[in-house]
């Protein structure tokens, strides 16, 4: 564990002490346990480096100085490199700066120079990267350390049950009959390792799409969870959601934004997402189908007017029974024939949609 402050001195001890009844070595610059190497160019700042790498917590303290290694080095080293860090700052000197973060617009120029260099590190830590400052007094400063160790350690407990917990689930996603087995994991638990394996864009891509089969048993997917997945940075993922946005569907989704999210995101998706966005809107719903695919048009793909005359051609039965009982109109089913019929391209299935136009004016009132 190493201690990073540039006036260190009354805090040392203490710091020491804490580290040795909890099992931690400690290190700091002043009592020259660190790694170093005298050799090279920037030698300071690479043993810094070497030393931050080489421990487990790191804490920074900001009592009356300010350290330019600490901060822009060791700091930088530990948020680079993922280090689990604490921020501690003496109580009057926090206090000082909110003082004057709240009094005035910008750090008065009649400031120390080291007050400055101060104010705008604590203010760099809390307003640029979000890091949660302590603000500790002498008399408890042993306390207030183990108490942020103990945060770290839970914390890290947490981590590992999780990542335990999510071993157990793996082998089934992995599992080359993993769709008879996933029903058995239907709980708060796994549903939460299975949308964390879902949205991580940097897991494997056929685990994430095995969890979209979870998804379709549990339908508790939220609308604008399954509306992101349209615009999901791997291709896959996209026609996939879309294949089977049948099945994640329940009875409080939106069928209606849903389509019309869908629709909007496919002109940046390619012709495969398009073909598949077609077939399942008229598999869920064909009234909601008439309604929102208009929305394609104009559109990219030669062949979106004939996929969706060919749609409408296999349904026209059920179509013509939803005119007669008013759910759907014969002019919205006609509007949308005609954008296919618009559409300059072959002329075979223009001649199937105008049929549809003639025998719908016919024979369906």
């Amino acid at each position: 564990m190493l201690c990073g402050a540039n006036d260190l001195n009354n805090l040392l001890p203490m710091f020491e002490k804490v580290a040795n009844e909890m099992g931690f070595t400690p290190f700091n610059y002043l009592s020259g346990n660190i790694y170093y190497h005298n050799y090279g160019q920037n030698r300071w700042v690479d043993n810094s480096k070497s030393t931050v790498n080489d421990v487990d917590i790191l804490v920074f303290v900001i009592n009356e100085s300010h350290g330019e290694i600490t901060w822009k080095t060791e700091y930088n080293e530990a948020i680079t490199t993922g280090k689990n860090f604490i921020v501690m700052c003496l109580r009057e000197t926090y206090e000082h700066y909110r003082y004057i973060k709240n009094k005035f617009i910008k750090i008065p120029d009649e400031l120390p120079e080291n007050d400055k260099l101060i104010f705008k590190q604590i203010d760099f830590l809390e307003s640029m990267h979000q890091t949660t400052v302590v603000p500790f007094e002498l008399r408890d400063f042993e306390w207030k350390l183990k108490e942020q160790i103990l945060t770290l350690l839970r914390f890290g407990l947490s981590l590992s049950e999780r990542n335990n917990k999510k071993s157990t689930f793996l082998p089934v996603l992995k599992s080359s009959i993993y769709k008879s087995q996933i029903d058995k994991y239907k709980n708060p638990l796994y549903e939460s390792i299975a949308r964390e394996i879902l949205f991580d864009i940097f897991e494997a891509k056929e685990l994430r799409k095995r969890t979209l089969d979870y998804f379709a048993i549990t339908k508790s997917l939220t609308d604008d969870e399954i509306i992101s997945l349209f615009s999901d940075v791997e291709d896959g993922i996209c026609r996939k959601a879309m294949v089977v946005l049948g099945t994640l569907l329940g009875e409080n989704h939106n069928v209606g934004a849903i389509f019309a999210a869908a629709i909007e995101s496919s002109s940046e998706n390619d012709v495969g997402f398009v073909r598949r966005l077609i077939a399942s809107c008229f598999d869920i719903s064909i009234p909601l189908s008439i309604r929102h695919l208009p929305g394609l048009f104009p559109c990219q793909d030669i062949g979106t007017p004939r996929r969706i005359i060919n749609q409408i051609s296999h349904r026209i039965s059920e179509i013509r029974k939803l005119i007669s009982s008013s759910v759907l109109s014969k002019e919205e089913v006609i509007n949308l024939i005609n954008l296919c019929l618009n559409y300059k391209s072959e002329q075979g299935w223009k001649d199937l949609g105008n049929s549809i136009i003639t025998d719908l004016k016919e024979t369906v009132t």
